[in-house]
């Protein structure tokens, strides 16, 4: 019989991001070369309204995307997707809660 192995991974920063009223990625300075080099996945959660995101490189609009609620809580896997991430606003005063996870 095999056995299960449970990776631990431990957080490596987080922030708010105060506005996505526009299409907006994470902050560079948490995506750097060297820090996705460990980085394996960020979970966010909308705060005071649900957003729209994509992890395919496109601008999220207010019609498009993947639709997460207020206080939601997702997690976007892999450099190719955190690299690609946009998100918006669909239509309140949310912020963004960030925490990167990583080895």
């Amino acid at each position: 019989m095999g056995t299960d192995e449970q990776t631990a991974f431990n957080l490596q920063d987080t922030e708010v991001i105060d506005s996505v009223s526009s299409s907006v990625g994470f902050t560079a300075e948490y995506i750097t070369a060297v820090k996705m080099e460990t980085l394996i996945y960020v979970l966010i959660q909308p705060q005071g309204g649900p957003i729209m995101y994509e992890t395919n490189g496109d601008a999220a609009t207010t019609e498009t995307g993947i639709y997460i609620a207020d206080f939601g809580v997702v997690e976007i896997w892999g450099w190719q997707a955190i690299q690609n991430f946009k998100c918006i606003d669909k239509g309140g005063s949310a912020k963004l809660s960030c925490k990167y996870y990583g080895t």
